[in-house]
């Protein structure tokens, strides 16, 4: 995809002239490239998160900071209440590569045990010299021993890592643990 933008004559010491830049037989003074290479997972899930969470004013939040799929890494999320068992979350970290996301649901089957699904960073590779981010979907199990209002979070997900370059398996069991405040 490409984009120009024209430009015939510019105000130059209040004259105006004519002042062509020649790329690929066109006059133009700015030329962007996008490159073909499909949408971008990350950028909708983040909008995405954005849009809920900026229009969930009125549900009851909470928050968790810890370490695992669920957090993003190394990092926090925002749980945003449906109703009394269901949660949506957005949460942000920092892995091995940049930063990381994650987005999903809980679900919660009583008041300590929780089934989470959720899609963003899970998988970090160390190759060539650098660390590479991988995205996939998470389905795991959640146990909270103080009750799901506050209180320290453990889970165990299944984490895809079929996109997960060099790992040599398509599935592994990630261990999440986080403080829910």
């Amino acid at each position: 995809m490409h984009f120009y933008i024209q430009l015939s004559k510019i105000k130059l010491n209040n004259i105006y002239k004519e002042k062509p830049y020649n790329l690929q037989e066109k006059k133009c003074i700015v030329h962007y490239e996008r490159d073909k290479k499909g949408l971008n997972m990350k950028k909708i899930f983040i909008i995405l998160g954005i849009v809920i969470f900026s229009t969930a004013t009125v549900a009851n939040q909470s928050y968790e900071v810890g370490i695992g799929s669920s957090y993003g890494g190394l990092g926090v999320s925002v749980n945003s209440e449906l109703n009394s068992n269901t949660e949506l979350f957005t949460g942000v970290g920092l892995d091995l590569d940049s930063v990381g996301y994650v987005v999903g649901a809980k679900f919660w089957l009583n008041d300590n045990a929780r089934l989470t699904t959720s899609y963003g960073t899970n998988c970090v590779v160390y190759s060539g010299g650098y660390y590479h981010a991988y995205e996939g979907l998470n389905l795991g199990i959640g146990y909270s021993f103080t009750g799901k209002e506050e209180g320290w979070i453990f889970e165990l997900l299944l984490a895809d890592w079929s996109d997960c370059v060099g790992t040599g398996s398509d599935s592994a069991i990630d261990i999440g643990v986080g403080y829910r405040f």
